[in-house]
């Protein structure tokens, strides 16, 4: 696989309007003489054509430069190479018009052929062309539907220069002043929630002096982000990248840009997801690239994401982790009964919990163990060791969940865990509204370990603990949080018999 040569299409390099045309017209002329064309399939996604390799020592999926050979010798192959004509003849028209849309995309589904198709097909027939010509899509001035979002925090501005007309920004001419007007528009992104735009020239981040980015987190679905962005639970200083859903071409190369962005690309890019196949894919795909789409990987790959959670145990471990909170929720409503009464209490609930927790475990289906049989050839999976332990447990009993059920007790326990992560992967944050409570978890689960494994009295009690969670109690105003400090302290303490 050494001398394999890959193809990687971007459409910042695509050729003019001129070529793209020649090229499509060469696949039929070919048809014509010989009854036979050499293709690259866009649904040709096996081993030898599709596989994981490096670029620039990062792994990730890539699509061999490799044609096959298609005769219209059969009338199923007759009909595809008649539909791809069709097919030709729109995006034909769009080049030799220049965009007659003054400008805008159009989507596939805008692409309609006089034969009716469906969207799935034409955006098959379309890539299938794409790739045989060597021409991202984009340069065909066809574009995705779009549905991720971004949300910047305070502080933090994102400016983007947008392409608006490929054909014109693939015939530009650099050296002539004011040139960029006719295919570009400069875009800037404030604080809030936006939808990601597409397609991109180029991304800058700009950070005021008063703010700071401490990591960029991407989530699968938007009422995660509703949890972290809310005003009584705002998370400041994180970029959210949110997916809804399998991530589009728009969302990768956002995410990509950000990665290789001078500004942030060191800090933390941290993937929060549903404990299934489903959101493991996900990860994948923005991580490594997937099959379909190899042919993009350079340009939509973010190498430096890291799989979050929540993990199996983490899930079954929320009724104990909030056990506290339920207590002081209990006595404020029953104020008259002893601690014996409400330790009693809070064993019923816990129990009673932990079963519901467990009920909700589902098991993998027979298309789940199809994936994990393609995460395992597809080579990436042997780099995720905490992803490979969470599919060793799905495989042996039921253990899928949605990441929404650790807020099924109350919404402050899922929130709690996000910003305990954030604190274990943002190895110093200084204090910040908001994350308090987070500082004070970390520091409370260092002492609880170190007394499950000292056996020693004198800690901080869980009360005091939970009284700072409630009153949400401030840091000091210039700490940073630094969790390893916390647990170094805790192992020094230990030692020195302070405790």
């Amino acid at each position: 696989m050494a001398s394999t040569e890959y193809i990687s299409l971007d459409w910042r390099n695509a050729p003019t309007a001129e070529v793209i045309i020649d090229r499509l017209l060469t696949i039929f002329n070919e048809l014509d003489a010989f009854s036979q064309v050499s293709m690259r399939l866009s649904n040709s996604t096996t081993a030898a054509i599709v596989h994981s390799a490096s670029i620039n020592g990062i792994k990730a999926f890539r699509r061999s430069g490799r044609q096959t050979t298609r005769k219209a010798n059969t009338p199923k192959l007759a009909t595809y190479f008649s539909d791809l004509w069709e097919v030709t003849k729109t995006l034909q028209a769009m080049q030799v018009d220049e965009q007659a849309l003054k400008g805008r995309f159009i989507a596939y589904k805008d692409v309609k052929p006089e034969r009716n198709m469906s969207l799935a097909y034409v955006r098959r027939l379309i890539i299938d062309l794409a790739l045989t010509i060597t021409v991202h899509p984009l340069a065909l001035g066809i574009k995705g539907e779009v549905s991720g979002e971004v949300y910047i925090p305070k502080g933090v501005h994102i400016n983007i220069r947008l392409v608006t007309n490929t054909f014109e920004y693939n015939k530009r001419d650099a050296t002539v002043p004011g040139n960029t007007k006719k295919w570009c528009k400069d875009v800037k992104l404030s604080v809030g929630t936006h939808t990601i735009l597409e397609p991109v020239l180029d991304l800058k981040v700009i950070i005021t002096s008063t703010s700071r980015v401490d990591a960029v987190v991407v989530v699968e679905h938007r009422n995660l982000a509703s949890v972290m962005t809310e005003n009584r639970f705002a998370i400041e200083h994180i970029i959210i990248v949110m997916t809804s859903g399998c991530p589009d071409s728009a969302t990768k190369e956002h995410l990509h840009q950000l990665s290789n962005n001078e500004r942030i690309k060191n800090v933390p890019f941290l993937y929060y997801s549903d404990h299934d196949n489903h959101g493991i894919d996900i990860f994948k795909t923005l991580k490594y690239g997937s099959k379909k789409a190899a042919w993009a990987s350079d340009i939509s790959i973010c190498p430096q994401l890291v799989w979050v959670g929540p993990t199996l145990n983490e899930y079954l471990d929320s009724p104990k982790e909030f056990r506290q909170q339920w207590i002081e929720a209990h006595k404020e409503k029953h104020q008259s009964e002893t601690d014996a009464q409400t330790a009693r209490a809070a064993d019923k609930w816990q129990k009673n919990a932990e079963a519901s927790m467990k009920k909700k475990l589902v098991a993998l289906n027979r298309k789940d163990q199809e994936m994990i049989r393609a995460f395992r050839s597809g080579g990436w999976l042997e780099d995720e060791s905490r992803i490979q332990n969470e599919i060793a447990q799905m495989e042996e009993k039921p253990s899928k969940f949605r990441m929404a059920n650790l807020a099924d007790f109350d919404v402050r326990y899922l929130r709690q865990y996000i910003e305990t992560t954030l604190l274990q992967y943002c190895t110093a944050r200084t204090k910040v509204p908001g994350q308090k409570a987070a500082a004070l978890s970390i520091r409370q689960q260092a002492f609880a370990d170190a007394a499950s494994q000292s056996q020693l009295s004198n800690l901080p009690s869980a009360q005091d603990m939970s009284q700072a969670l409630a009153t949400q109690q401030e840091l000091p105003e210039a700490e940073t949080v630094n969790p390893a400090a916390v647990f170094e302290e805790v192992e020094e303490a230990l030692a020195l018999g302070l405790f």
